[in-house]
């Protein structure tokens, strides 16, 4: 398993930006006792930058690289080309954008996409792509403030710390 990334809730959209390391890594610019958390890009919009001064709380979500194995689906069934992690070990599934941007809960839904997509492409069967495996806080049920940090000022640098520690 790899570390656990995090991302501000309100930048969790179709398209997201890369994750980062930890809550403060997204602190890209100080102005007194505002933050400006990094940058979001959107087409429609443009970039969208969120600014938090101390004492707000925000709500991150985070992940962790369970697993990447190789999937080949053909239109009457698929193989794993590998050993998926045991249940309970991770909670969505999903492909690069490059192969689609998959994002769902089980294999079996990730295989009926990819043949849905591919039958309008008229492909050469097999597919094969690469299927990643997270954990994450996104789609099960969560404290409203398991995973909320607040922004406090720590001797004139900012950073996030859990809010719960405030409480």
């Amino acid at each position: 398993m790899t570390a656990r990334e995090w991302l501000p809730d309100e930048y969790l959209d179709e398209v997201t930006p890369p994750w980062r390391a930890s809550p403060d890594d997204w602190i890209d610019e100080v102005h007194g006792w505002i933050a400006v958390l990094g940058p979001v890009e959107n087409e429609v919009e443009g970039a969208y930058q969120m600014c938090v001064a101390v004492g707000d709380v925000v709500q991150f979500v985070w992940q962790e690289l369970v697993a990447e194995i190789e999937l080949a689906v053909w239109e009457g069934g698929y193989s794993l080309l590998g050993e998926a992690p045991p249940a309970g070990t991770w909670t969505r599934v999903c492909t690069s954008l490059a192969n689609g941007g998959i994002v769902e809960q089980s294999i079996d839904k990730v295989v009926d996409e990819i043949r849905d997509e591919e039958r309008l492409a008229d492909p050469e069967w097999p597919v094969r792509v690469i299927i990643f495996f997270y954990l994450d806080n996104m789609w099960r049920e969560r404290s409203p403030s398991a995973d909320q940090f607040r922004l406090i000022d720590q001797g004139g640098a900012l950073a996030f710390v859990p809010a719960r520690q405030l409480s």
